[in-house]
């Protein structure tokens, strides 16, 4: 065995993506041994964690009378979307014959190639007018490791923004690692009738990077209104002389309608008689 060798990685870098499922490192040896040099090469995380590749150690043999030897780290393919995650390789000099020295380590850089779709769950949404938030719910095809932050916007249909609910934009912020999330909409109820009223809720096109967005890309909102209307008499009895020719009863109404309201009211015969006494 030649004294005073080294040993040492061929990069000091590698880039690989996640994709790829492995990473082929190449270990230098300056003068070739007439026996194996067996070593161990440990790694460090730096933001990759242990679950991103195998993380060893690994023991690595440079055969007798060779300079060079490559050996495979697994990465894992995840379908997480990531930042880009780094950890080093470095090799334990203990594991060193006497004579053999190392003198570099390596970073070695894990591409991430996952992107995330947003939509809409369910599609359409409805809501009763007397609850005080529509919670549409915001759906990621799968987690990221990162917050990611959605913008909705809405568009009246029937509904009127600020009158029967509040405006957007409504920003949501999806935490790492949940794939939905609901957001409130709060609706504005009233005592009008009005029937049931629509507005439309859209994702943004500004969207994170490695963020599309699919289909429902949009939700319709329909607020059930749920303000029934009593009708009565304003006395419960009128007098009036004969001689006036007209009685003018009154209609009240509990609470407004958005439209026009008919009433039919039907007479019925007491002491007086129909087309005799009155028509």
């Amino acid at each position: 065995m030649t004294n005073l060798s080294t040993v040492r990685f061929t990069q000091s870098t590698y880039s690989v993506s996640e994709s790829d499922g492995k990473v082929d490192i190449t270990l230098h040896h300056s003068n070739p041994s007439s026996i194996d040099i067996t070593l161990i090469v440990n790694s460090n995380s730096v933001t990759a964690s242990g679950s991103d590749y195998n993380s060893g150690p690994h023991t690595v043999t440079i055969p007798a009378g060779e300079n060079d030897v490559t050996f495979t780290i697994t990465i894992t393919d995840d379908d997480i979307r990531e930042m880009s995650e780094t950890f080093n390789l470095i090799i334990d000099p203990s594991s060193l014959p006497n004579g053999i020295t190392s003198s570099n380590n390596v970073t070695v850089t894990i591409l991430d190639h996952d992107v995330v779709n947003v939509n809409f769950y369910p599609s359409p949404y409805d809501i009763s007018e007397r609850n005080i938030l529509a919670q549409p719910v915001l759906v990621l095809s799968n987690p990221s490791s990162t917050d990611i932050t959605i913008t909705v916007h809405n568009t009246d249909i029937t509904a009127k923004g600020g009158d029967d609910y509040v405006v957007g934009p409504y920003v949501v912020v999806i935490p790492a690692g949940r794939t939905r999330l609901s957001f409130d909409v709060p609706i504005l109820g009233d005592n009008i009738l009005e029937g049931d009223e629509q507005f439309l809720l859209v994702i943004s096109n500004s969207i994170p990077d490695r963020v599309t967005i699919s289909n429902p890309d949009q939700i319709n909102v329909t607020i059930k209104d749920n303000d029934p209307i009593t009708v009565k008499f304003n006395q419960s009895m009128y007098g009036v002389n004969e001689d006036r020719r007209l009685v003018q009863p009154v209609l009240i109404l509990s609470n407004p309608s958005s439209a026009s309201i008919t009433i039919t009211v039907s007479s019925i015969d007491g002491l007086a008689t129909g087309e005799c006494n009155y028509y």
